[in-house]
């Protein structure tokens, strides 16, 4: 798993063999929402496990050839070289169901928000692409609260 600063390192380098090679590139920004709810109620420790169990679903979910970082305390970036959306939405939602699945099992009551940005004409840098990615992840946060107040 990298840091940010192994991620701009590793993931500048997928960005811009995509460019070269005009193939496709995708990014995911994943976020784990709730997480202050499992420390509070369960321990550190069971958020600790929380965000252990997604780094490895996360890294059992990708390709050597992408990259996988935490940037933040509960934010995670991928970098996916030879994808476009569609397969990064596959990705997406494979680590969401598996991670659904075992936040369940333990009884925490916490999910993810996954926001996804694919290289193009006009996003052909890491930078652009992680902002495009976070600005999507965070319209389906606030997606998901307003369905949740809505029921």
């Amino acid at each position: 798993l990298f840091n940010r600063r192994g991620l701009e390192t590793a993931g500048r380098r997928v960005i811009q063999h995509a460019t070269k090679t005009e193939s496709l590139a995708s990014v995911l920004m994943v976020d784990c929402d709730r997480l202050k709810g499992i420390n509070d109620e369960f321990g550190h420790g069971a958020g600790d496990d929380a965000l252990r169990f997604l780094a490895d679903t996360l890294i059992a979910s990708t390709r050597e050839s992408d990259v996988v970082a935490r940037v933040g305390g509960d934010e995670f970036v991928l970098v996916l070289a030879d994808t476009d959306v569609a397969e990064a939405n596959r990705v997406l939602e494979r680590v969401e169901a598996a991670f659904d699945i075992e936040m369940e099992a333990r009884g925490y009551n916490a999910s993810l928000s996954i926001g996804s940005a694919q290289i193009s004409p006009d996003a052909r840098d890491l930078r652009t692409l992680v902002a495009r990615a976070d600005e999507a992840m965070y319209l389906r946060k606030v997606s998901k609260r307003s369905s949740s107040l809505a029921s």
